[in-house]
């Protein structure tokens, strides 16, 4: 009985910490350089998997921080079309961590049903550099399980 009650409880432990995902900037304030540069380089990334004119994303306004605002922009200036009621569902989280070598930052792209992941450092010109190629996860292994993509960031 007391087998059953812990699996009950850490399987509702799991499944509310899913139902609770944050989207959004968890980073401190950063420079509109440093968001503008690693938004063009979503856009980028974005152009080998989605057809402009034929795909459209579809963003919840209220999750969207510094970041995601000049992500929303770039994909509007390269002709995608957002909206907040259809096309594929995309959220993002932006956060950082601190190391040795310094902060790395780590955006996680959430794209229908999956993720894309890059970590970006700043150089000591202030630009924003890729750290990682791109990572992207998907959840059937249909579509390719995992993938990791070589191809350069903002320099």
């Amino acid at each position: 009985m007391k087998r059953i009650i812990f699996l009950l409880t850490f399987v509702m432990t799991v499944l509310s910490g899913c139902a609770q995902q944050q989207y959004g900037d968890f980073v401190e304030e950063q420079s509109g350089p440093l968001y503008h540069a690693i938004a063009r380089d979503v856009v980028r990334h974005l152009k080998d998997k989605y057809l402009i004119g034929e795909e459209g994303f579809q963003v919840d306004p209220e999750i969207l921080g510094a970041l995601g605002i000049e992500i929303d922009l770039a994909l509007r200036q390269e002709g995608y079309a957002i909206s907040t009621t259809n096309g594929v569902p995309l959220s993002y989280v932006f956060d950082q961590v601190e190391t040795d070598s310094g902060e790395i930052y780590r955006l996680s792209l959430y794209i229908g049903n999956s993720r894309h992941n890059r970590a970006y450092m700043v150089n000591e010109a202030g630009n924003a550099i890729s750290h990682s190629p791109w990572t992207v996860i998907y959840p059937e292994p249909e579509q390719g399980g995992i993938e990791v993509l070589a191809q350069g960031g903002p320099r």
